[in-house]
C-alpha cells in the first residue's frame, strides 16, 4: 500500500473541485469530481501518475451534483445527478480502463417524474445496483444496471411517513445480497 504524502492536482480548474469521489480497479483509479459546468474524472495509475493530459468530460452542462464511481471487474460506472427538463434525475456512464466509455449517451438512470438525488453505486462484479433518494427524499429507490441497460425498473426500498424525510443512501454487495442503509429523519429534527 502506498500513501501519498503530497498532493496530485487533478483538476485544471481555478474554481473549486467539489464532491470528489474514487474507485479502483486493475492498477487505475478513477477519480471524479464536480466544477462548474461539468462531471469531471481522471485516470490515475498506481505509479501515481496522470494517464491523460486533460481531464476526461464525463458530462458537460448546468445543474450537475453528487457524482458516485465504482469497478466492476471490467468497466467504472459513473453516476451523477442532473437538472433536465425542470426535474433532477440520476444518470449514469460506463468508462473502461483506458478511458474510452461505450455509452454514446448516458444512462438514464431515474425515470420519475419526481427529483431525483444522492446516487450511490455498488457491484456483483458484473452487474451495477444503484440507489438514490427520490420525491424530494420521501422514498430510496434501487435499480439494477446489466451491459448499459437498466435491468429492472426501480423499486422503491422505503417510504418516509408523513413529515418524515429519507435520504443520502449508501449501497453494498456481498454475500449475493444487496444492502442499502439510509438516514431517516422524523419531523422532531432527530436522526436514525
Amino acid at each position: 500500500m502506498c500513501i501519498r504524502d503530497s498532493a496530485l492536482a487533478l483538476s485544471e480548474t481555478t474554481g473549486p473541485a467539489l464532491e470528489p469521489v474514487a474507485a479502483g480497479g486493475d492498477g487505475i483509479v478513477l477519480a471524479v469530481w464536480r466544477e462548474a459546468g461539468a462531471i469531471k474524472a481522471r485516470r490515475i495509475s498506481l505509479t501515481e501518475s496522470l494517464l491523460e493530459a486533460d481531464a476526461l468530460t464525463v458530462r458537460a452542462g448546468s445543474g450537475l451534483a453528487h457524482p458516485a464511481v465504482v469497478w466492476n471487474g471490467t468497466h467504472f460506472l459513473v453516476a451523477w445527478e442532473e437538472y433536465v427538463s425542470g426535474n433532477y434525475d440520476i444518470y449514469a456512464r460506463r468508462y473502461a480502463l483506458d478511458g474510452t466509455s461505450p455509452d454514446a449517451t448516458p444512462i438514464r438512470v431515474s425515470t420519475s417524474p419526481e427529483r431525483s438525488a444522492w446516487p450511490t453505486l455498488a457491484t456483483d462484479g458484473t452487474s451495477f445496483y444503484a440507489a438514490w433518494t427520490e420525491g424530494s427524499d420521501k422514498r430510496i429507490d434501487v435499480t439494477r444496471i446489466t451491459g448499459g441497460e437498466i435491468a429492472f425498473a426501480a423499486i422503491p426500498l422505503v417510504t418516509a411517513g408523513v413529515n418524515a424525510l429519507v435520504r443520502f443512501p449508501s449501497i453494498a454487495f456481498g454475500a449475493g445480497s444487496v444492502l442499502v442503509v439510509w438516514e431517516s429523519r422524523a419531523s422532531t429534527g432527530q436522526s436514525s
